[in-house]
C-alpha cells in the first residue's frame, strides 16, 4: 500500500512540475555606445524617450522630464501619447495541441484540418527549444534599420546550421514561429506570471529563453533561482546582441557533443 501511495505522489508531482531538464535565460542589454549617427531625425526622439523612460535620473518637469545628459524630453515622463495609451490584450480563441486530440473524427463526419489521423504525430527530438521575446521593450536592445533583420534572427539562423531547434515567439501569448522576420518584431507587452507558468509546464529537454534586461525583475530571478536556471546578463553583466551571436558557438559545440 505504501508503494502505491508513493508512486501516486511521484506521478502527481511530476505532472504538476513538468520543468525542462535545463533552462537558460538570456537578458539582452543595449550596447553602451548607441549608434546615434545611424538614426534619422524621426527616429532620434523615439530613442531619447526610450532611454529617458527607463532612467530614474529623468526628473518630471512640465509635460515631460529633464535628463542630465539628454536634456528636456517632451511628453509625460518622456513618453509619447502612443506609449502611455492603454493597450488591450486581444485574446484569440484557438485550439491547442491537447484539444486536437478531443476532436471527433469518426467515419462519415465531414473532413476538417484536424481530422485524418487517429493519433497526433510524435514530435521530433530537438536539441534546443528557443523562446524569443518580441515585445516592444526589445527595440531598446535589438533595434536595426532593417526591420526584418536583427540579432535575434541572426542567432536563430546560425544556431539552426549546427543544431536541431524548435522556435517560438512570445509577448503576452506564446506561438510557433512563422517567418524568420517575425523574430525582429517589437510590439506588445509581456506577462511574467504567464511566462513563469509556461516555463513550469514546458517539457523541453533544453529550453533557451531570450528576453531583455527589463524583464530581470527580482520576482522573476527568484523563480529562476528556484528552478536552477542558468542566467546570462542581468547580475552576470551586460549581454549584448553581439554576445548573443558569440554564444552560438558554445551551444553548437554542446549539442554536437551530446550526439556523439
Amino acid at each position: 500500500m505504501k508503494i502505491v501511495i508513493t508512486l501516486i505522489f511521484t506521478l502527481t508531482f511530476n505532472l504538476a512540475y513538468a520543468l525542462p531538464k535545463q533552462v537558460d535565460i538570456i537578458f539582452l542589454a543595449a550596447k553602451k555606445t548607441a549608434h546615434l549617427k545611424e538614426l534619422t531625425k524621426d527616429q532620434f526622439p523615439i530613442v531619447l524617450r526610450a532611454l529617458a523612460q527607463n532612467d530614474e535620473k529623468c526628473l518630471p518637469m512640465g509635460d515631460g522630464c529633464f535628463h542630465p545628459q539628454l536634456g528636456y524630453i517632451e511628453g509625460k515622463s518622456g513618453k509619447s501619447p502612443e506609449d502611455t495609451a492603454p493597450k488591450k490584450d486581444i485574446k484569440l480563441k484557438t485550439i491547442n495541441a491537447l484539444e486536437t486530440n478531443m476532436v471527433d473524427c469518426k467515419d462519415g463526419n465531414y473532413w476538417d484540418i484536424f481530422c485524418g489521423k487517429a493519433k497526433a504525430d510524435k514530435p521530433a527530438k530537438v536539441d534546443y527549444e528557443v523562446w524569443v521575446d518580441t515585445s516592444s521593450s526589445l527595440r531598446n536592445v535589438d533595434w536595426s534599420k532593417d526591420s526584418t533583420h536583427c540579432y535575434r534572427r541572426s542567432f536563430i539562423e546560425r544556431l539552426k546550421q549546427g543544431c536541431s531547434i524548435e522556435v517560438q515567439t512570445f509577448d503576452t501569448s506564446i506561438k510557433q514561429l512563422g517567418g524568420l522576420s517575425n523574430l525582429c518584431l517589437n510590439y506588445g507587452l509581456n506577462d511574467q506570471k504567464r511566462l513563469m507558468e509556461w516555463i513550469e509546464n514546458s517539457n523541453a529537454k533544453h529550453l533557451i529563453l531570450i528576453t531583455d534586461i527589463d524583464e530581470g525583475t527580482l520576482q522573476f530571478r527568484d523563480f529562476l533561482d528556484r528552478i536552477g536556471a542558468n542566467l546570462y546578463g542581468a547580475d552576470a553583466g551586460d549581454f549584448t546582441g553581439e554576445s548573443l551571436l558569440n554564444h552560438v558557438q558554445t551551444l553548437t559545440k554542446a549539442c554536437q557533443k551530446s550526439k556523439k
